[in-house]
């Protein structure tokens, strides 16, 4: 099998591999979201005043799922579903720095990404 590295331009192959590491961290990300969002929507806190809304947790677990989904599409290179990462990325734009880096990374490089990930899979072929 070759390797992305030999297929790809250099700029096309440290696209790939910034997307692929972003699409990872939203993975991750995303499960802690729904993790958390869950968590937060059935637990019962004994001071009302800081217990999370409901919907506020619905929306953690909504974001979440699409961050998760989306990072996984993209990972594989769906372009059907990998938009769902957008969601999160417009989310985790307001988590200055870090998030702003990599969400800013994921609406500059994604589809570039699915580009590269089709032309390897028809160069593998």
């Amino acid at each position: 099998m070759a390797n992305p590295k030999d297929i790809l331009r250099t700029d096309d192959y440290s696209n790939y591999r910034n997307i692929r590491a972003v699409s990872l961290l939203f993975v991750f990300l995303g499960c802690i979201l729904v993790l958390g969002g869950t968590i937060a929507a059935i637990a019962k806190n004994p001071n009302p005043q800081e217990q999370l809304p409901v919907a506020a947790a619905v929306v953690m677990v909504i974001v979440g799922l699409a961050g998760a989904i989306g990072g996984i599409a993209a990972l594989r290179g769906s372009r059907r579903l990998s938009s769902l990462v957008y969601v999160m990325a417009a989310i985790y734009v307001f988590g200055f720095p870090v998030g702003t880096i990599l969400s800013v990374v994921m609406f500059k490089g994604l589809s570039r990404h699915l580009d590269s990930v089709e032309q390897l899979r028809t160069s593998m072929q």
